[in-house]
């Protein structure tokens, strides 16, 4: 897969709309309709949340994923390419600009697929009544997905990150379709589990990324590519709050 930041011209048969925060269960239903067209497959999606400009009462926004993280999910659930935008650079421009002089401009598709609540250009003004009432003017073909609910719950990002927030991994793991990760910097800790005889790996927590409840939990350590289950400690004792991985029955 090829990871794109900023716009590249070219053609591109299908193309999905979306920020694809956690690559969940519903977003990988917008991949696998794509992937049905056995065509090339690109996901148009932004490098910021759009809400961080929008943000009135400067409430921390958080995220499921890192940028990487996404594109590395991508690639693993079928797409060819991803294009990271800037939403700055976008953000005033009308649904027919953005359609127009972003998406059809530069990747001239044949088919166009979002998902049922998918907005864009200014004041939202863009959705799937926009997109298919465009159809013929520009020669595409557009697809909506439909809700998806998992036991009566709506599958989203938003969703999934309230689920979290609280602490409900087994939820939030179902929605996601995978467990909930989190990759980091492995730093110097106090050293204090290694004198108990329960050597930790000490890891940064991302500081945009969703935190759970502090607590101690089971988990895995993946290192030098392999998985290792762990008892992880999330919280903090006087200091910053930091993730504690014990690796079990593991000498490195």
């Amino acid at each position: 897969m090829t990871v794109f930041f900023g716009l590249e011209k070219q053609n591109i048969p299908t193309l999905i709309l979306g920020f694809f925060d956690g690559v969940h269960t519903a977003h990988k239903k917008l991949i696998e309709k794509a992937r049905e067209l056995n065509l090339k497959v690109a996901v148009i999606t932004f490098t910021k949340s759009p809400f961080e400009y929008f943000n009135t009462q400067n409430a921390p926004v958080t995220y499921i994923s890192t940028n990487a993280e996404r594109a590395k999910l991508l690639e693993e659930a079928g797409v060819d390419d991803v294009y990271f935008l800037e939403f700055k650079d976008f953000m005033h421009l009308s649904p027919e600009e953005y359609l127009r002089d972003v998406l059809i401009k530069n990747f001239s598709p044949r088919h166009i697929i979002t998902g049922f609540n998918h907005t864009f250009g200014a004041q939202k003004k863009g959705d799937a009544n926009f997109l298919i009432a465009r159809q013929e003017k520009y020669n595409y073909h557009y697809s909506e997905i439909a809700p998806v609910k998992h036991n009566g719950v709506l599958v989203s990002s938003t969703n999934i990150k309230h689920l979290l927030a609280k602490g409900q991994l087994e939820e939030a793991n179902e929605l996601l379709g995978r467990y909930f990760s989190i990759k980091g910097q492995v730093v110097h800790g106090r050293k204090l589990g290694r004198e108990l005889g329960f050597p930790t790996a000490n890891v940064l927590w991302g500081e945009n990324i969703i935190k759970l409840p502090f607590g101690v939990y089971l988990g895995s350590v993946i290192f030098e590519n392999a998985v290792h289950r762990a008892i992880i400690n999330w919280g903090g004792r006087g200091g910053e709050p930091a993730v504690e991985a014990h690796i079990l029955n593991f000498n490195g």
